[in-house]
C-alpha cells in the first residue's frame, strides 16, 4: 500500500496564500529526506491567535511561525501542525528585502524540518539543500 502525502491547509485569515507552493515545497522536502509522511496540517492564523498560543510558551507577542509535533498514536495521521501568521511574516519580508510567497515557503520549509526533529544546528545544510532546489539557485 503506498502512502500518500496530504498538505491540509487551513487560512483563518484575509491574506492571499499560494496553496501549490506550499504543496511543491512539501514535496521536494520529502523526495530530499527521503521521507513518507500521511499528512502535513498548515494553518494560518492572525496575531490574536498566535498571540494566544504563544502566552502558553510564556512569549508576549505573535510569531512568524509555530510548529508543533503530533504526539502519541496520532503521529500515524499527521506529522503535526505548522502554524503561519501572515501578518508578521509579511512584516519580516519588506524588513529582509525578500519575495512575501518565498518568504512563507522558506518559514514552512524550516518548520518541516523541526517536525522531523531537525534541531537549528543540524538543520541548516538540509534547509539550504531543499530551499535550493525549490528556488533554482
Amino acid at each position: 500500500m503506498k502512502i500518500m502525502s496530504t498538505l491540509q491547509i487551513t487560512n483563518y485569515t484575509r491574506h492571499r496564500i499560494p496553496k501549490k507552493s506550499f504543496s511543491k515545497a512539501l514535496a521536494v522536502t520529502l523526495k530530499v529526506l527521503k521521507k513518507k509522511v500521511p499528512t502535513v496540517e498548515l494553518i494560518f492564523i492572525n496575531e490574536k491567535i498566535s498571540k494566544e498560543i504563544n502566552a502558553l510558551r510564556g512569549k508576549r507577542k505573535p510569531s512568524n511561525v509555530l510548529s508543533f509535533q503530533e504526539q502519541g498514536a496520532g503521529r500515524y495521521l499527521s506529522l503535526g501542525q505548522i502554524f503561519i501568521t501572515p501578518s508578521v511574516a509579511k512584516s519580516e519580508a519588506r524588513e529582509k528585502h525578500m519575495v512575501y510567497g518565498e518568504w512563507l515557503i522558506i518559514l514552512f520549509v524550516h518548520s518541516l524540518l523541526h517536525l522531523f526533529g531537525f534541531s537549528h544546528k543540524k538543520m541548516s545544510p538540509m534547509e539550504k539543500k531543499i530551499l535550493r532546489a525549490l528556488f533554482k539557485f
